[in-house]
């Protein structure tokens, strides 16, 4: 489930999400995130580069994840045991390499390759590219860790996008608040969009909108 927030009282906007590149802890990913239409059968590659953006030489290594999401983050790494859902990816997906060692400003590109057999069911496939650091053997250091999506829409007629308002929660302060709950059942990705109006009787007091940067996956 994925919860939203709409503010009925003042209008506010939401900046879009670029294709820049990702960062974290002296790692850069440039094309991390594979969004595209895909047939069964076939075999598919996408690029991926890495850079160690530190002052450090970095042992790196690359891990194919679920991907699920929770009420405050758009998309969290499962590990197998947690990724159940028959939207997941992962089993079809490989990575090479797997690891390598990046001088500092070095840069290694990553070949994630898919193949979906015959018979998959139509819509959508998810899965995560988990790019991170590996501490050197009894040392002790911050592991840095970058989450690359994957996207892929399984081509087919039975596709839909289908979803249900599964709560709202009300609070007021200086603003009237809602946390709309909301439960993707179809099987597809979508961006929502929200919009909230205030009425007295049948007058309109006041409304607001968002479109959300992140897409709600399938069974959440």
């Amino acid at each position: 489930m994925k919860y939203r927030w709409l503010c009925v009282v003042l209008a506010f906007g939401l900046v879009s999400v670029l294709a820049i590149p990702a960062l974290a802890g002296g790692l850069t990913v440039f094309g991390g995130k594979v969004e595209t239409s895909a047939q069964t059968g076939r075999d598919y590659s996408y690029s991926m580069k890495v850079q160690n953006t530190s002052d450090v030489s970095s042992d790196v290594a690359v891990e194919i994840k679920g991907y699920g999401t929770e009420s405050e983050n758009p998309f969290v790494v499962l590990d197998s045991e947690n990724d159940t859902s028959h939207h997941s990816a992962r089993q079809y997906l490989a990575v090479d390499p797997s690891g390598f060692k990046l001088g500092s400003g070095e840069s290694r590109d990553i070949a994630v390759s898919a193949n979906i057999p015959y018979g998959t069911e139509a819509g959508g496939k998810y899965a995560i590219v988990y790019i991170h650091t590996v501490p050197k053997s009894g040392s002790v250091a911050t592991t840095a860790g970058m989450a690359a999506r994957v996207l892929l829409t399984v081509d087919g007629s039975e596709l839909s996008h289908t979803s249900q308002i599964a709560s709202i929660d009300l609070s007021s302060g200086t603003e009237l608040l809602a946390l709309v709950g909301l439960m993707n059942d179809g099987n597809q990705h979508y961006k929502p969009h929200l919009r909230g109006t205030l009425r007295n009787g049948s007058g309109i007091l006041a409304v607001a909108s968002m479109d959300d940067p992140w897409p709600v996956i399938p069974h959440y």
